[in-house]
């Protein structure tokens, strides 16, 4: 009986031992799967902020880009809008030209027109980029569209 004893002792010690063991093993893991876990986030925050980074660059190329195109879009108006009229070639005279007329010139805004027919009269039709009227460009864009008849002495 006293053999039985210590066999069961010695099983019941075994049995603790193995627990224990188990325990610490079980530790090791809970803290080595807890390293990985945050390595993984780390490597997850990591990649996503470098993907937002590359999503914000992406969105201001994709931003000129489309500036560009609705830029490009508006001459190509101007263009068919100017082929369109080329056979009859409108001529505006800047010192008695309504606004409807100056407005019908290319690239002429209604602003625009309002403000040349408050700065008459003109000499030259120069005088409306002298003036500050309206910029080189604009003025290139009207061409040979604009007069002016009677200048002023």
């Amino acid at each position: 009986m006293k053999d039985r004893r210590l066999t069961n002792a010695s099983f019941c010690l075994v049995m603790m031992l193995l627990g224990l063991s188990g325990c610490t093993s079980n530790n090791q893991n809970a803290q080595q799967r807890q390293a990985e876990d945050e390595k993984t986030r780390q490597e997850a925050a990591d990649t996503t902020q470098k993907a937002k980074e590359d999503a914000k660059k992406a969105a201001q190329k994709l931003d000129e880009a489309s500036k560009k195109l609705a830029h490009q879009a508006e001459v190509v108006g101007q263009g068919v809008k100017e082929g369109w009229n080329r056979d009859n070639v409108h001529v505006v005279d800047l010192n008695t030209g309504s606004q409807a007329d100056l407005r019908s010139l290319p690239g002429l805004t209604d602003e625009d027109a309002q403000k040349i027919i408050s700065g008459r009269p003109y000499k030259s039709t120069h005088e409306l980029v002298a003036r500050g009227m309206v910029s080189e460009d604009k003025f290139r864009e009207t061409g040979n569209r604009i007069v002016v008849k009677n200048p002023t002495p």
